[in-house]
């Protein structure tokens, strides 16, 4: 059955005698278009050269089969209605019966007609059916359908004796096949298609079918009669039916494997579906929407019944009906299904969700959500319109196995009642509406979704934020609350517009900066540039009153200021004004002035006292501090400094420099542009208005970002002034908040590390760590580079690259493998080593005492000042077991131990295994090292330079 062009079918419109015809050729056909042909003269006068034109030929193949007729005259009425009587009498036909045999001509035809169509099951499921009125479209589909199912009959002939003369006999028999069995309609002109009918036990991934499959475990009937043998039955069909697993259903199947459709059979089925947290269970019965229900729980081996699916037990075992309670999260969905007629519950269905977070990237190709490993690719099912910032709940798809992501509603509102009290209050309502707080257990996916940013849910007048699936709520912040009719003055101009109002620029609550126009009040004449006032509207304009202690004191006990002296001091999470310290509400209303890095540029912020007291470090107010107290608490700040704001802990990021891009020009003035792979997992092109910083492609940055893509603070390996440091490694072991190097070093992780993930040179999506590639003489490639917080000796950003090579194709030695490089090393000092191309760096940490290690006396024994400050370590095995060398050393030691023969520092000599100096062996060198010093020695031969190792002092202290 086809539609029109337009993709519609019209099911409610009336049949047309025309659209009959193609319906009954196509299904006759086996499902395909006929290769039909038209006589050279029409049979009808009113189909050919009419709008009609197009059934001329399955008009005229019904007519050849005896299927239809004209109305007289010549004339076929291809427009004309069809009653139901009309198409069940062409049904019969095609199903074999002879209209003149069986009376289905004459004044009775109809009665005839219905008669049998009864018993065929033609009128199956169209009770109430007016068999003479016009018939829809949609119960013409039905009757046709109905026909495909009913048996085939032929006419069995036969000669008998009767008075002395042999005489036909015509008997109707029903037509059947080789084994006996009856044939049906569907089976005879869809290549032996049948329908096979029982319990769906596999659609797609979902059960036991497959990609793109279906099955049944147990037929229970095949075109309509009951079957014991026939088990295990797969077909193809590419539909999602994961609607349908576990229903009793009918499938339309043809002898090749493949399904045509999957029906399921109301009078075996009772579904219902809600949400978890409108279940109830009532003794042993399940409630649901003011509905009982029984239900079947068989825990026998091979009888089990009352199953859940998709939803284990605490050990990891089935779980029953009886038992969801204890697992079933409040919203998940999930599906009461009994498919024996019985309208008892046989087993349950619930498609849990994996996971819930926040959107961080979205393009044509992927999506990243934070806490899900990788991205989600178009082989997802991900909704469409959505964007960064939103919030997704994770499934797995059951037809497909792949994941689908579902989009959170997001509810704002005052909570006007809730359920529970205290640190269990369980449910908010909002606006009308109730929703559940989602699960904070520790041993659950969710536990720290609720609430957001360590607030709490303390009861009624709380504004929140909830971002919410199935009535359950996943994400709660709480909106800032406090002074938020507060303003920062930015710029007071001087102009004026058509109704007298003053131009000016503010810094808002909500981190907006506006140009507004202030009504010229006799209390705008005292409002100055960096001031900090109040507002009411009067129209579009603003009418601001300056906040000062004693006349406005913006909803506060009292107003306290400092014209140079005020501070945040980052361990205390306190600011200080006037001399006295101040606990900043976690939502108070924080205004920020600052200087970019690099630049003179002044910059304007609005932040939550929450986020003031997680910013990097302490923040000097030289340009004056303002702060409104309340019952003790700072409820709204202003602080104004010539320096940087250190970025937040939570909010510093970090990036991969993929494309140091361009400097371009608009109109407020040169900026630079380039691409940067970001710790949020996502590339962005990001502007940077000072040019102080150097940036490169292929370099670590950090940075802080603005609204509108400009970044601030900014960091960099490749910058000699505003440099990030970081350090290269092998990572060996590694955990949530550790990781071990190959060198022996065991590193913590900062709470809020952040995460950067490179392949080569190409940033991409990425989560977890992983163990550095092990190269052909047994060392480790460097694949991760990290950044240390000096303060607190934890790492703060790590960049994973994924490449075997790791960063830079370098290597490094393993710990249990050093000494297989250096020597003779003090005793409190700790050598690392790394590889690159011929370069093998050699660090050296730790704390020593002073002179050379004893094993070396014998290589220094006899040189003048042996009361230095110096140590010494050997270079194993640099000298080559063949042939001679030249080794040049670069070393500022050289010039404090031997002042006479090495004043500038360097020493050249010739050496080979045979005459080595001063007693060394194996064709080791050893060198004196000096604190704070680095050491270069560079072995050549008429080649050129063979190995070049370099001695770094990073961490080592020489003492007395």
């Amino acid at each position: 059955i086809g539609g029109y062009e337009d993709g519609s079918y019209h099911p409610e419109r009336n049949i047309k005698r025309s659209e009959i015809t193609k319906m009954i050729c196509v299904a006759l056909n086996g499902g395909k278009e006929p290769n039909l042909a038209t006589p050279g003269t029409p049979t009808f006068s009113d189909v050919r050269g009419t709008t009609a034109a197009w059934a001329e030929k399955y008009i005229e193949s019904c007519v050849s089969q005896g299927i239809v007729s004209g109305v007289g005259g010549g004339r076929f009425s291809p427009a004309g209605n069809v009653t139901a009587s009309q198409l069940a009498k062409m049904l019969l036909v095609c199903l074999g019966y002879d209209a003149d045999i069986e009376e289905f001509t004459g004044n009775a035809w109809d009665t005839n007609v219905n008669v049998v169509a009864t018993q065929k099951g033609i009128y199956e499921g169209l009770s109430g059916l007016d068999v003479s009125a016009a018939l829809t479209r949609d119960n013409a589909a039905q009757m046709v359908w109905n026909a495909l199912q009913a048996t085939e009959v032929t006419y069995k002939y036969t000669l008998v004796s009767e008075n002395g003369q042999l005489v036909s006999k015509v008997e109707l028999v029903d037509k059947t096949g080789e084994k006996g069995n009856k044939i049906t309609l569907l089976e005879d002109k869809y290549s032996g298609a049948g329908i096979y009918e029982g319990i769906l036990t596999g659609a797609g991934e979902l059960g036991t079918a497959g990609k793109d499959k279906i099955g049944m475990l147990v037929v229970d009937k095949l075109n309509g009669a009951t079957v014991d043998d026939t088990k295990d039955q797969i077909w193809t069909y590419s539909d999602d039916v994961t609607n349908l697993y576990m229903q009793y259903v009918k499938v339309l199947v043809n002898n090749k494997g493949d399904a045509y459709g999957v029906f399921p059979v109301a009078k075996e089925n009772t579904v219902v579906t809600d949400i978890f947290a409108n279940v109830k269970q009532d003794g042993d019965k399940i409630k649901i929407g003011g509905t009982s229900y029984n239900y079947d729980v068989n825990k026998t081996s091979g009888k089990e019944s009352g199953m859940v699916y998709g939803v284990k037990n605490s050990s990891g075992g089935p779980l029953y009906i009886n038992e969801i309670a204890a697992e079933v999260r409040s919203g998940d969905q999930i599906t009461f299904i009994s498919n024996d007629g019985d309208n008892k519950f046989d087993l349950a269905i619930v498609n849990p969700m994996t996971s819930f977070g926040k959107v961080t990237y979205v393009d044509s190709e992927k999506v990243n959500v934070t806490g899900v490993p990788g991205a989600f690719e178009e082989d997802d099912i991900i909704p469409d319109g959505l964007v960064k910032g939103d919030y997704v709940a994770v499934y797995k798809d059951s037809f497909t196995g792949n994941d689908k992501l579902v989009k959170a509603e997001k509810v704002t509102g005052k909570v006007d009642a809730t359920k529970g009290n205290g640190s269990t209050i369980t449910d908010v309502e909002i606006d009308g509406n109730w929703y559940t707080l989602g699960n904070k257990n520790a041993n659950e996916p969710f536990q720290n979704a609720v609430v957001a940013k360590g607030d709490s849910v303390n009861g009624t007048g709380d504004t929140l934020t909830l971002y919410v699936i199935n009535g359950v709520a996943y994400q709660v912040t709480k909106e800032a609350g406090g002074s938020t009719d507060t303003a920062f003055v930015i710029r007071k101009t001087n102009s004026i517009d058509a109704d007298g109002n003053v131009q000016m620029r503010v810094l808002f609550a909500d981190g907006s900066e506006k140009t507004i126009a202030a009504k010229d009040t006799s209390a705008l004449s005292s409002i100055n540039n960096g001031d900090l006032v109040t507002y009411e509207m009067e129209g579009s304009a603003y009418e601001l009153t300056k906040v000062a202690d004693g006349t406005n004191e913006a909803g506060g006990d009292s107003v306290v200021s400092d014209t140079s002296n005020g501070k945040f001091v980052k361990a205390d999470k306190k600011i200080t004004v006037g001399g006295k310290s101040y606990r900043v509400s976690s939502d108070a209303v924080v205004y920020i002035q600052y200087q970019e890095t690099g630049s003179n540029d002044v910059k304007y912020r609005a932040m939550t006292g929450a986020e003031l007291n997680n910013l990097g470090g302490d923040f000097t107010a030289d340009k004056g501090c303002i702060a409104v107290i309340d019952d003790g608490l700072a409820s709204v700040v202003v602080l104004k400094s010539s320096a940087y704001l250190p970025g937040a802990n939570a909010d510093k990021m970090y990036g991969y420099v993929t494309d140091a891009g361009t400097t371009r020009e608009d109109s407020n003035g040169k900026y630079r542009e380039f691409t940067v792979w970001t710790s949020s997992n996502e590339e962005q092109v990001v502007k940077m208005k000072a040019t102080g910083t150097s940036i490169v492609k292929g370099d670590l940055i950090s940075f802080d970002m603005t609204s509108d893509n400009f970044i601030e603070g900014v960091l960099s390996t490749s910058d000699g002034t505003n440099k990030l440091t970081v350090a290269t490694g092998a990572i060996d072991q590694f955990g949530k908040d550790y990781m071990v190097l190959f060198n022996g070093e065991d590193l913590t992780f900062d709470d809020d590390v952040k995460y950067i993930y490179v392949n080569g040179e190409e940033g991409v999506a990425g989560d977890g760590l992983e163990q550095a590639y092990e190269t052909a003489d047994g060392n480790r490639y460097n694949n991760v580079k990290y950044v240390v917080d000096s303060s607190t000796g934890d790492v703060v950003m790590v960049a994973l690259n994924t490449a075997a090579d790791g960063w830079d194709n370098s290597v490094t030695v393993p710990s249990k493998d050093v000494a297989n490089v250096v020597g003779n090393v003090a005793t409190g000092a700790k050598a690392t080593v790394s590889v690159k191309g011929t370069t093998t760096t050699i660090n050296l940490a730790g704390e020593v005492t002073k002179g050379v290690p004893a094993a070396l006396n014998n290589v220094f024994t006899g040189k003048e000042g042996n009361d230095t400050d110096l140590t010494a370590v050997t270079l194993k095995g640099i000298i080559p077991e063949s042939g001679s060398v030249t080794i040049t050393q670069k070393n500022d030691a050289l010039k404090v131990y031997y002042s006479t023969s090495f004043s500038d520092g360097e020493k050249i000599g010739t050496y080979d295994r045979v005459n080595s100096n001063g007693g060394e062996t194996n064709g080791d060198y050893s060198l004196l090292i000096q604190e704070g010093k680095t050491a270069t020695v560079t072995v050549s031969d008429d080649t050129g330079v063979i190995a070049t190792y370099v001695v770094t002092t990073t961490g080592l202290t020489v003492k007395e």
